[in-house]
């Protein structure tokens, strides 16, 4: 997965400076517009927090994401019909980092800070639930025997 998080920045910058987002030739709403703005500051205070929490730890504005529960991407992705999972493992990593994605959804619903906190420094959010994520500097590799790349 490339770096989601940079990519709502990206979108937010051109947005903030006037230019309207269309997919195809359809234009995004002042509410999608709007939506795209609000998670771009909330990719801002995360690395802001990452760099007060856990300095070494890999940011999400510069990462490959990683999760190891199927339904924890789906459910990222909000069940997207056309939303492709492979298993892959990570070839190279300079760096990793792992962190449980609920905390970052608590902190979309709430804007509580202290879930930021428990995001960056590994706080499971579930004792019976696996949501955990790597946020991966380096390289991975599809390895998944029913897939076939050409």
């Amino acid at each position: 997965m490339t770096p989601t998080a940079l990519h709502y920045i990206n979108i937010a910058s051109g947005i903030r400076e006037g230019l309207h987002i269309q997919k195809g030739n359809i234009r995004f709403t002042a509410d999608q517009e709007k939506r795209i703005i609000e998670r771009s500051r909330v990719e801002i205070k995360f690395e802001i927090e990452r760099r007060k929490y856990a300095k070494n730890a890999v940011s999400r504005l510069d990462c490959l994401y990683v999760a190891d529960n199927e339904s924890i991407i789906e459910e990222m992705f909000h069940h997207h019909p056309d939303l492709l999972i492979f298993k892959v493992k990570i070839a190279e990593a300079l760096n990793y980092t792992r962190v449980d994605s609920k905390w970052y959804d608590e902190y979309l619903k709430t804007k509580t800070n202290k879930y930021i906190k428990k995001y960056w420094t590994g706080h499971k959010h579930d004792e019976s639930i696996s949501n955990w994520e790597y946020l991966v500097d380096g390289s991975i590799m599809v390895d998944d025997p029913n897939i076939w790349l050409t």
